[in-house]
């Protein structure tokens, strides 16, 4: 039971009803993964105090973006490993 979200933009999604957050979200109780390109400062009002939030949270790095991507962990084998990690707390 997997859901993915796509939550291109937190102002309007906050502005929604709690019942359509709740439905889109989850359970608080679930595991909440955010996946982000960028910092994840922000992501924690989303994904709570058990959630994990994967991204970008220093700068400087250059390469080619893919080396840049596996450098982050922003690879699909990284992050699942970053998950299951966090599963077996």
């Amino acid at each position: 039971n997997i859901r993915v979200v796509n939550l291109g933009c937190w102002e309007l999604f906050d502005e929604q009803t709690n019942i359509y957050r709740h439905e889109v979200l989850g359970p608080e109780s679930a595991l909440r993964v955010s996946i982000e390109a960028g910092i994840t400062t922000g992501w924690e009002h989303y994904t709570g105090l058990n959630g994990l939030n994967i991204g970008i949270d220093t700068f400087g790095e250059s390469a080619p973006g893919n080396e840049v991507a596996d450098h982050f962990g922003l690879i699909p084998e990284k992050i699942a490993d970053r998950i299951r990690n966090h599963l077996k707390l």
